[in-house]
């Protein structure tokens, strides 16, 4: 375990948004604790860092450096939106009503001008994916000026160079189509994916206690578990309302989501693709198609429990989109991109930090 100063990440284990901002910052290798609510309860963890909605992350106390480029990171962001405009507005669009806010419980990320709620604070996957970027390229340009660098060696294609980002290219309009393709998948993939996730997964009681709390390891501690055992039906009434899961709406998100899949295949057909959507190597928009993509596909290396593919009924979407190549695909960026950071905690000794970190959260944010 490292004796670092780590990050705090306050989350829905289970959701995409969330898996999206834990994937970024484990492929730079940013250490983190996380804390996993159930929806609804999870206002109780983000609110004391300024926010509603998951994933939040909590820089270190008195890190002057991650202050700066979690501030740096919401600046980036925004004029980000600023320069898509109306590209942004139309990924917006179409959202099965279950879009930006989402309740309150994991909204669809990036659509209003925000600012850190306290220094190094982040409430927006967008913003943590950023964050994680600039915190990598820091580290780099730090390592580099100690060391004398040795030849150049040619990288694989599919990877960033040596002291390149492994989220964004350095190239300008590979970083445009990156951005673009990022705000497409949080805007339109990850809101129709959770409406038909929800929609099956609320079927079955058993189910949805083990992927909204139950089987998430240590990062929930047993008052969590049994607040949502006891409020499940309430949680069930609030994140259906709140997010407008019922049969139409998934039926209408499954339709999108399947001419979604055939844009994206039509992308990765591209001569020299190298079977990634942007500059022949993996990128943070691959990393958004298929962190945000996971809920129907249930790749087994998810950053926490999915349901495996046995579980679910044989008419769950999962069966079908799993063969397509645009979710061949998102499991191929799983199975060889998706690495979580070495020295893990075990379930118990994370449950037993988690036990003794929440005593302090308070104060520590």
């Amino acid at each position: 375990m490292t004796s670092a100063p780590v990050h705090q990440l306050i989350s829905i284990p289970a959701s995409h948004y969330c898996e999206r901002a834990r994937w970024a910052l484990d492929l730079v290798g940013i250490p983190f604790v996380e804390y996993g609510w159930p929806p609804m309860l999870h206002y109780r963890g983000t609110m004391p860092a300024g926010g509603k909605s998951v994933p939040t992350m909590v820089a270190p106390r008195g890190d002057a450096a991650a202050a700066a480029a979690a501030a740096a990171a919401v600046a980036d962001v925004d004029a980000r939106q600023s320069r898509l405009g109306p590209a942004a507005a139309a990924a917006g669009a179409g959202g099965g009503g279950a879009g930006a806010g989402g309740g309150g419980v994991e909204k669809a990320q990036g659509s209003t001008r925000r600012s850190p709620p306290k220094p190094g604070v982040l409430i927006d996957s967008a913003d943590i994916v950023e964050y994680a970027h600039l915190r990598h390229l820091g580290a780099a340009t730090t390592a580099a000026a100690a060391v004398a660098a040795p030849a150049a060696v040619a990288a694989p294609a599919a990877v960033a160079a040596p002291g390149e980002s492994p989220l964004y290219p350095s190239d300008p309009d590979q970083l445009k189509e990156v951005h673009e393709l990022e705000e497409l998948f949080s805007r339109k993939l990850g809101v129709w994916t959770r409406v038909i996730a929800y929609q099956w997964l609320f079927q079955d009681r058993g189910m949805a206690l083990d992927t909204l709390g139950l089987r998430q390891g240590g990062t929930m501690s047993g008052w969590k578990l049994v607040a949502l055992w006891w409020m499940f039906p309430l949680i069930r009434t609030g994140v259906s309302k709140g997010l407008k899961v019922n049969a139409d709406s998934a039926a209408r998100a499954l339709e999108r989501t399947r001419q979604l899949f055939k844009e994206v295949e039509a992308r990765l057909a591209r001569p020299g693709s190298g079977g990634y959507l942007v500059g022949g190597r993996f990128t943070a928009a691959d990393l958004a198609f298929a962190a945000l993509a996971a809920p129907v596909l249930c790749p087994p290396q998810f950053g926490a429990y999915l349901p495996p593919a046995e579980a679910w009924p044989a008419d769950y979407p999962m069966h079908e989109l799993r063969r397509t190549t645009a979710g061949q695909y998102a499991l191929r960026m799983y199975s060889q991109h998706r690495k979580p950071q070495p020295a893990a905690e075990s379930a118990d000794a994370a449950a037993a930090a988690a036990a003794a970190g929440e005593s302090q959260q308070q104060s520590r944010l």
